[in-house]
């Protein structure tokens, strides 16, 4: 027998410990009776009418037949559930099942909110009768209830508190190694799949190799394919480029994610026949991919003694010294390259990133491109936001070296990386920007919006700024700036709509000082569709990043869906747009006042804030055009292909010009943006 454990969906977890937030809480307990017309059902039901028949007590579940009793919720949209539980004063689990548990209870738990139980159920079994959650019969279910009904704080605290194991349980970090190793066992290798790569597969020519696996990269949603991360959602621009072309691509992916890596990068491309998946750990043999190193930690750790575990660790050191020693060996022999120039299988290796794909340094492969947007530590150093480890210097520095080309968005990053401790030598380097990274307006397809998005912000007034919590977007100024916004117009109750899926500690000490918890929004792993939206329907674009790798795609995306764009002064934008900047709204770095009041500005004036602002358009949409990226990307890899003229506007006025950055000359073989 094969137990294999499964996870709670993404829109629960996007939701995790958003219950505290919600202040206007209903004096209301939930519990779970699906489907009472159903004789299993029916009876549980009859038990609940017979000890929690008080109003204050809802029965949630999918009801098949309309039921009008006054306890009875019936059935509601999976945003209208999510949304009621999280207005719910707590929930009471009553089902004595040993062996399995509904998931109402868990949700709650992801949520955040308190959870008390009855004995004989799995969760019985797990806490014990000492957790605070615990109720021993159902005269003491209906005291621990009413006592979360009138906010009992520390009764509260104490049941969320214990219930932190459960929700580890259930979330795809701890459950899904797990489901796909006893999944992998159970059917055995993919490799019939129709979309996974083979070296015996029939391609019109050598692919390109793409290095695509990334932790906890990729995901699906509401029917789209998406990414947390800027990096993939670069590089499925590149496979869309080469694929459209007629240029096979192989990407890789993590076993546990070869399907939503397909699904993502196949979902922009109109030609996904010439494109492959290979599941990074299956590379063996020729030093072409080693396998890739798990970071999840193994159950045997935990049980094993610890001379046991050294020695386990001492053979790691061992394996990787024997293979460096090889690889040594091998860049020693002089005739390896002649004896190998024909044994190359790739027509170009694409590495996303400087660090976080060292098996790269022991591909054999002529042509390696390492795309490199930014160097950070570069500019910030001393203020403990992007340290320089080491190991990544190492891996960055034999990537640069082992690298054909490095490839960046942008001629402010080619001014600084040869005197980065990178030391990108200059004659590598190939400037080009990057194109529009989501669909545009127009492309947009059948999906709906998440509920949860347009549930939340229809006909509400927000700021947006879709990125990641990184140091250099300085979502603290952000968040200072809001603040103010909320003091100089008080009367609108502007919200606050990030991407982040967490913020900083100190960051929501800001927000909860200022009581704003409930105005803020945090909506990770969101679709494209709803991106669109989110920009459609804003007040404004506030953008206050310090600094960037390439101009800033959240402005491109925001001018060409008609949002309004607030911004700090960034020198990505002033060195490509140069004068053509004054027709944003700009303040100086780091100045919140100002940056406030252009909010207030944008919020009530945006008819006039887009007039100014579509007198950029036409400049924008030519720069960044996708096809002028396509025909570079081919030029890149030796496709043979005309090249369409860049023409660029360099600007002054970036904040960085009292650095010292010696100029680079960056290769002129493709179409340069400064």
């Amino acid at each position: 027998m094969h137990v294999a454990p499964y996870w709670l969906t993404d829109d629960v977890l996007d939701l995790k410990d958003h219950w505290k937030h919600v202040q206007d809480k209903n004096p209301h307990i939930g519990l779970c009776c699906p489907n009472i017309t159903n004789r299993y059902y029916n009876n549980h039901f009859l038990y609940l009418k017979a000890h929690f028949e008080q109003r204050w007590f809802r029965y949630f579940g999918v009801q098949i037949e309309e039921n009008s009793d006054p306890n009875v919720v019936g059935t509601l949209s999976r945003a209208d559930q999510l949304q009621a539980f999280l207005k719910l004063s707590g929930f009471l689990y009553t089902y004595p099942e040993r062996n399995t548990c509904y998931l109402p209870p868990i949700e709650m738990m992801v949520l955040g909110a308190p959870v008390i139980y009855l004995p004989g159920s799995l969760l019985h079994r797990y806490f014990g009768a000492e957790s605070p959650g615990f109720v021993p019969d159902e005269n003491a279910a209906i005291i621990a209830a009413r006592r979360l009904v009138a906010r009992d704080r520390y009764f509260i605290d104490d049941i969320v508190e214990s219930q932190i194991p459960i929700v580890e349980r259930y979330t795809k970090t701890h459950c899904l190694p797990i489901f796909s190793r006893i999944i992998k066992e159970i059917l055995g290798s993919p490799s019939g799949s129709p979309f996974l790569y083979s070296p015996r597969k029939d391609l019109s020519g050598k692919p390109v190799l793409v290095l695509g696996h990334f932790e906890e990269g990729y995901g699906y949603s509401n029917g789209e394919y998406t990414s947390v991360h800027g990096i993939p959602r670069v590089m499925r621009q590149i496979v869309k480029s080469l694929t459209e072309s007629d240029v096979p691509v192989v990407v890789t992916a993590l076993h546990s994610d070869v399907v939503n890596t397909y699904g993502f990068y196949a979902s922009q491309t109109l030609k996904s026949e010439h494109l492959s998946i290979f599941p990074a750990e299956d590379f063996r043999g020729s030093g072409r991919m080693p396998p890739v190193s798990q970071a999840t930690d193994h159950w045997i750790d935990s049980v094993l003694p610890v001379p046991i575990l050294l020695l386990r660790g001492l053979l790691v050191l061992l394996k990787q010294l024997l293979r460096r020693y090889q690889g040594k060996f091998k860049n020693n022999d002089p005739d390896a390259s002649s004896r190998n120039s024909d044994d190359d299988p790739w027509q170009c290796v694409i590495v996303p990133h400087y660090y976080l794909f060292p098996e790269a340094l022991n591909l054999s492969t002529k042509h390696l491109v390492t795309y490199l947007p930014d160097y950070m530590p570069h500019f910030f150093a001393g203020r403990g936001y992007f340290p320089e480890e080491e190991s990544h210097l190492r891996i960055g520095r034999g990537l640069v070296k082992k690298s054909k080309t490095v490839l960046t968005s942008s001629s402010f990053s080619a001014r600084y990386l040869p005197i980065s401790k990178l030391a990108v030598p200059a004659e590598k380097i190939v400037i080009f920007p990057l194109p529009l990274l989501s669909p545009s307006p127009k492309d947009q397809g059948a999906n709906d919006v998440e509920e949860r998005v347009r549930s939340a912000l229809e006909n509400e007034i927000f700021i947006f700024y879709p990125t990641q919590p990184h140091p250099n977007k300085r979502i603290d100024l952000l968040l200072k700036s809001w603040i103010k916004v909320r003091a100089l117009r008080s009367r609108i109750k502007v919200k606050l709509v990030l991407t982040a899926g967490k913020l900083d500690p100190t960051l929501m000490e800001l927000i909860e000082e200022a009581e704003l918890a409930s105005d803020i929004y945090l909506l990770p792993r969101i679709t494209d569709t709803s991106l669109s939206w989110l920009y459609e329907s804003a007040s404004c674009l506030a953008f206050p990043s310090e600094l960037e790798g390439n101009f800033p795609t959240q402005v491109l995306e925001a001018l060409l869906h008609n949002c309004p764009v607030v911004t700090m002064n960034n020198p990505l934008i002033a060195d490509e747009l140069g004068p053509l900047m004054r027709h944003f709204l700009v303040a100086e770095f780091a100045d919140t006042d100002a940056f406030a009041e252009l909010i207030v500005y944008a919020i009530e004036h945006r008819d006039q804030t887009l007039e100014n602002q579509r007198n950029l358009l036409e400049f924008v949409k030519t720069k960044f055009a996708f096809e002028k990226y396509r025909d570079n990307i081919l030029t890149l890899i030796g496709a043979d292909v005309p090249i369409k003229t860049n023409d660029a506007v360099g600007g002054e006025g970036s904040g960085y010009e009292g650095r010292s950055l010696t100029p680079s000359k960056p290769h002129s073989a493709l179409n340069a943006t400064g």
